[in-house]
C-alpha cells in the first residue's frame, strides 16, 4: 500500500474493492467510532452509516455494505517497521442484527495512532 512515518503498510489476505467503497466505508466507520474508547463495542443504525455514505436505504445498498465490512474485517494488514512487524484486522469484528438494521463492530485498539489520523472521509467534494 505504502509507506508512512518509516512503516510500511500493506494489505495481506483478503482485499479491499479498489473502487474506493470500501475505503470510505472504513472511513466511516472510524469516524462513527470516534466517541467510543477503542475495544469497546460501537452500534449503530445500519440506515445511519448509508446515509453518511451518501447512500439510500435499498436492499442492494444494504446488501453491498454488509459484504464491505465482511471484507474489512477479513483484510489483514501488515506494519513492518525496522524493529518490528505487526499483523492485525482494521476492525476486530462485527455483528448484524438478524433483522439487518443495526450494526455493531469494534476497531483494532492496537492501530489507535493510525486511526487517530484517518482523514474523516475520502469522499470528494462533489459528494459522490
Amino acid at each position: 500500500m505504502g509507506e508512512m512515518c518509516g512503516i510500511k503498510i500493506e494489505f495481506v489476505g483478503e482485499e479491499l474493492d479498489q473502487d474506493q467503497d470500501d475505503y470510505d466505508t472504513l472511513l466511516q466507520l472510524v469516524n462513527m467510532a470516534s466517541n467510543t474508547p477503542l475495544g469497546d463495542d460501537v452500534g449503530c443504525k445500519v440506515d445511519d452509516v448509508l446515509m453518511a455514505l451518501g447512500r439510500r436505504n435499498q436492499p442492494e445498498q444494504r446488501r453491498e455494505l454488509f459484504e464491505q465490512v465482511n471484507r474489512i474485517v477479513a483484510c489483514t494488514i501488515r506494519l513492518t517497521t525496522p524493529e518490528y512487524c505487526y499483523r492485525g484486522h482494521l476492525l476486530n469484528d462485527a455483528s448484524i442484527s438478524n433483522d439487518g438494521q443495526e450494526l455493531f463492530y469494534r476497531l483494532n485498539s492496537n492501530l489507535a495512532q493510525a486511526y487517530a489520523n484517518f482523514p474523516s472521509s475520502f469522499l470528494s467534494a462533489s459528494g459522490r
